[in-house]
């Protein structure tokens, strides 16, 4: 059974099961990137899964899989 809780994107980190966001896949994170094109006042990282990669954003939350 999979249980999620929510962390702020700040919060995840590599090994974290996240929801990649294309037809509700679910990816294993084993990287992040940075991302350059965020507006300004706005932190984030690219979150690169073993099922795609999204943009994880530092202040929203985030479901993390467990």
């Amino acid at each position: 059974m999979i249980t999620a809780t929510r962390r702020k994107g700040a919060d995840v980190k590599i090994g974290d099961l996240i929801n990649v966001g294309i037809g509700q896949r679910i990816g294993r994170v084993v990287e992040f990137m940075q991302h350059n094109d965020l507006p300004d006042g706005i932190t984030g990282r690219v979150a690169v899964t073993d099922r795609g990669s999204i943009t994880v954003i530092d202040c929203q939350l985030i479901e993390v899989f467990n």
